[in-house]
């Protein structure tokens, strides 16, 4: 009879850790000011206790197809605490074919380093202050389907003011992507794509065609042309996950946005510069 009390038991507890999964270890520590995994709360488990507050969200399978173990978003909003940072990195999966507010790191109005990320779709994005001459330029915004990064002129592009950055890629395949973003120890820009540095088109204040390409990768420190005035946004206003910043759609070159609708999986912040192997590794996490 105890015998078979001690196997019930023993059943009973392989149920509740199957159903339930296990905390994620951090992968990298050095630096690590807060981390999410999403396994059912929002806790941080950097041990920083930067915990993270949600409202009314549910949870989801992650890219493991693990249950209870990423966070769903869909008008909700995810704030996590001002903290430093200098990188943010994160998994998403799009849930619909919109334009949606992704993530905003501070305020761009306030030319802090603050920056806001959208997923567009084509067809929603209008350059504000296009060149009438740009018929003969390669890119046309109103073709452009991929991720927005807003910046609010708080970045250099050569001698202009630079306010945004259009990445093409393919985000709304309902799939997981890795991103992240921040600045290197040269203050410039750094965008990372599941694993790969992204490039994209940048559009300035003033620059007499408006829309120009970008050359050379983004963190070479002889070739990048983003550079950020300050540093990103030191840690006096939150991260928030769904959330547009300014909700000026006109500002950011939008014709259409709506709050984010899908899942949002192991947010790290960092305060120091991260290689692009310890990225890889990030993106390669099992």
């Amino acid at each position: 009879m105890a015998l078979v009390k001690r196997f019930l038991i023993f059943i009973f507890l392989l149920s509740i850790f199957s159903i339930h999964p296990q905390p994620k270890n951090p992968l990298i520590t050095d630096g690590l000011k807060a981390y999410y995994p999403f396994n059912e709360d929002e806790k941080d488990l950097s041990g920083n206790g930067n915990d993270a507050n949600v409202n009314d969200a549910s949870y989801g399978d992650d890219r493991f197809n693990n249950p209870y173990s990423s966070l769903r978003l869909a008008g909700d909003i995810a704030e996590l605490p001002m903290m430093p940072k200098k990188i943010i990195s994160f998994w998403i999966k799009c849930e619909e074919y919109s334009s949606m507010a992704i993530l905003s790191a501070g305020d761009p109005a306030k030319e802090m380093g603050g920056a806001e990320i959208f997923a567009v779709k084509k067809g929603d994005l209008r350059w504000p202050y296009a060149d009438s001459n740009r018929k003969s330029y390669p890119f046309k915004p109103e073709n452009f389907e991929g991720i927005l990064f807003f910046t609010g002129d708080s970045m250099r592009y050569m001698s202009g003011e630079a306010h945004s950055v259009a990445i093409p890629c393919k985000i709304f395949d309902k799939k997981w992507h890795h991103l992240v973003f921040g600045v290197n120890s040269g203050a410039k820009l750094i965008f990372f794509i599941d694993g790969k540095e992204a490039r994209g088109y940048i559009s300035t204040r003033d620059c007499a065609d408006a829309l120009m390409p970008t050359y050379g990768s983004w963190t070479d420190i002889l070739t990048s042309p983003f550079v950020f005035k300050k540093e990103l946004e030191n840690g006096e206003l939150p991260v928030c996950f769904g959330k547009i910043a300014l909700n000026e759609l006109k500002y950011y070159g939008l014709t259409a946005c709506k709050s984010f609708n899908g899942f949002i999986d192991d947010v790290r912040i960092f305060d120091r510069n991260l290689k692009s192997s310890e990225i890889k590794l990030l993106f390669e996490e099992k």
